[in-house]
């Protein structure tokens, strides 16, 4: 699958239909979870709301790999040069070997409950996100990254609850193919937000 189109929810195995998705057993147990969380919430202690959260969180995490990559990768160093180089006039082009590369970085998706229109509260949750990137190299042109070139992928996506796991850190490998292109522009690299 290519990262472009590769979503964090997709790694937590949130996503039905898709390769590494939760067993039932372990999607049960995740909506069980949730709904015990919400039971916290004097008014829901009897409603059994957890698959309804579980598509919250599903939605939450829906975002792009390649976007908060890109975001991660404008901290580096080295690509903030190359980038710095990309507003000359000219085309410039660089490329930016990940032997071995770790990213980690937290959500924190809050689920507010409503029970007949009215607010009745929220759960906040915490998803602790780990990226083990091998041997990619990327190409960078005028500020952009505009290819990935081959690698692998291991993400462990963790979801918590006031600090307690509400199951298994979920691993995952992915081969990332031999190039992948990006669509449009790229991953823009020329400002930090």
């Amino acid at each position: 699958m290519p990262m472009t189109e590769l979503r964090i929810s997709e790694l937590a195995g949130l996503e039905l239909g898709v390769a590494g998705e939760l067993s039932g057993a372990d999607r049960q147990a995740l909506a069980n979870s949730l709904r015990d969380a919400a039971r916290e919430i004097k008014v829901l202690r009897t409603a059994d709301v957890g698959e309804k959260m579980l598509g919250a969180v599903t939605e939450a995490l829906r975002e792009p790999l390649a976007d908060v990559l890109g975001e991660v990768w404008k901290q580096r160093k080295e690509m903030r040069e190359i980038a710095a180089k990309g507003a000359e006039p000219h085309d410039v082009e660089g490329d930016v070997e990940l032997i071995k590369h770790t990213v980690t970085w937290g959500l924190h998706p809050t689920i507010r409950l409503e029970l007949n229109g009215q607010d009745v509260g929220k759960v906040d949750l915490d998803v602790d996100i780990s990226l083990k990137i091998e041997g990619v190299q990327l190409v960078i042109k005028n500020a952009r990254i505009t290819k990935i070139k081959t690698g692998a992928l291991t993400s462990t996506v963790a979801l918590k609850w006031k600090g307690l796991p509400l199951g298994a850190p979920r691993t995952r490998t992915i081969s990332l193919p031999g190039e992948l292109a990006l669509p449009t522009k790229g991953i823009d690299l020329s400002a930090a937000d």
